[in-house]
């Protein structure tokens, strides 16, 4: 598998100066970091292109990941080497934007235009977004659009980096080979922690502390006890509070498991994405592949859905 270092567009095969390769994915960091470590050898005129890597230099692995040199750290016999994809941008650049009843799926892709990035495969979310951002990153506000989606359509849609452009995408199920016929390292958690069986649904106008919505199962409430969720929507969205509570409730009122496995690894192996195992639904939380000897090893993080 061919790592590319790109440097003022003169594309550089380093693959045979590399090793320990890393890439990983989290719905919590979004992005992919990719890592990995290059051999130095200073007598050698053959090695000369690796001490000219330099952090804002490019790297495309496969196609599988595109982009920047974040860190470069230096060692007497190596260099180890972490990038981030193009999601670096949505983290790292705050803005002040205003919306006023525009689709979500629109306001997202006036974000992504702020930065320069280009998008490809999007889904048409009419969501409508009316609100006010200040100080805030384009991550954080891409966040929060799609968590109002959530709560209104009960569905969950993500943005997918691929190659250079974003995707706009429904979580979608794939499948998944195990390794050896057996999953490896397999543990499971089983927790109560994030459960909630009350949701109150009230007005973000912090003149208004009136409840718009409550639902509640008292069945829950018996077993686990009463463990209440807050949310605040915009005024806008009153007619919509039921519709909210109900899809927040739905999500929130069970128990809440974590799986731990490692896979045969794919490039359709990333966090975002759900599996089926046993006839039960798994979201990838995160996944970490590593390549060995041209084989691809994914550790996977998994919460039942």
């Amino acid at each position: 598998m061919d790592i590319i270092l790109i440097q003022d567009e003169k594309q550089i095969n380093i693959t045979n100066f590399c090793g320990n390769v890393t890439l990983g994915t989290s719905i919590d960091s979004l992005g992919a970091n990719f890592k990995f470590d290059v051999a130095r050898n200073i007598t050698d005129k053959n090695f000369d292109i690796v001490e000219t890597i330099t952090p804002g230099d490019l790297i495309n692995f496969e196609n599988i990941f595109f982009g920047i040199i974040v860190k470069k750290e230096t060692e007497n016999h190596g260099i180890k080497i972490s990038c981030l994809d193009f999601y670096f941008y949505l983290n790292k650049n705050k803005i002040i934007i205003q919306f006023k009843n525009f689709p979500a799926s629109e306001c997202i892709k006036q974000l992504l235009k702020k930065v320069g990035l280009e998008t490809n495969d999007w889904a048409a979310l009419n969501t409508s977004i009316t609100k006010i951002y200040k100080d805030k990153t384009l991550a954080y506000i891409i966040n929060d659009i799609l968590v109002k989606v959530e709560q209104e359509l009960s569905e969950k849609y993500f943005l997918e980096l691929e190659g250079q452009k974003f995707n706009l995408i429904k979580y979608k199920k794939i499948k998944v080979k195990p390794l050896y016929n057996e999953f490896l390292n397999y543990s499971k958690e089983e927790n109560i922690v994030e459960l909630r069986n009350s949701v109150i649904v009230t007005s973000n106008n912090e003149d208004n502390i009136e409840t718009i919505a409550k639902l509640e199962n008292k069945n829950s409430q018996k077993k686990y006890g009463k463990l209440q969720e807050i949310i605040q929507i915009d005024p806008a969205d009153v007619s919509k509070a039921r519709n909210i509570a109900s899809n927040t409730l739905k999500k929130l009122n069970k128990i809440h498991g974590e799986v731990s496995i490692s896979v045969f690894g794919s490039h359709e192996i990333r966090s975002g994405r759900i599996i089926e195992m046993d006839n039960e639904e798994f979201l990838i939380k995160s996944c970490t592949h590593k390549y060995l000897k041209n084989q691809d090893i994914a550790d996977l993080k998994l919460e039942k859905i």
